[in-house]
């Protein structure tokens, strides 16, 4: 009798072990569950998020860059037809386009400095030998 009371309190110990075993791995599972899902979420609302605000900064490069051509197809209009007009046209732009534009300047033909907006130096100030002068000018490919 003693021998199956020990036997029974055994396998009443091996049962209890069991089921905390057990109980513990469905626990666990279902920590790890949740965790994935978790991260499964957030990392939707992040490319969710991520994908409206690179609409947004296409669209408002997108505004910006057709602001800027606007403005400098107005400001070669003026430099071309209305040349003293030209420090209240580029103060109206630079004033709109805060930020983006900074400083307007015009290269000459003969690559001296004819404008700037931030006043012209006392003496010529040759440009022709910079690159974007000279794409315009045609000599670079």
């Amino acid at each position: 009798m003693i021998l199956i009371k020990k036997f029974l309190n055994i396998s009443a110990q091996r049962m209890v072990a069991l089921m905390t075993l057990v109980a513990l791995a469905l626990l666990w599972s279902a920590v790890a569950w949740n965790q994935q899902d978790s991260e499964t979420r957030a990392l939707n609302e992040i490319r969710r998020e991520t994908a409206a605000l690179a609409l947004l900064f296409a669209n408002d490069a997108d505004s910006t860059f057709r602001s800027v051509d606007h403005a400098l197809l107005e400001l070669r209009s003026t430099w071309v037809n209305q040349p003293s007009n030209m420090d209240d046209t580029v103060k109206e732009y630079t004033e709109f386009l805060a930020g983006a534009i900074l400083q307007v300047a015009i290269i000459g033909a003969d690559g001296n400095l004819a404008y700037s907006n931030l006043g012209m130096p006392k003496e010529p100030t040759f440009l022709g030998e910079r690159e974007h002068f000279k794409v315009h000018q045609g000599g670079l490919q």
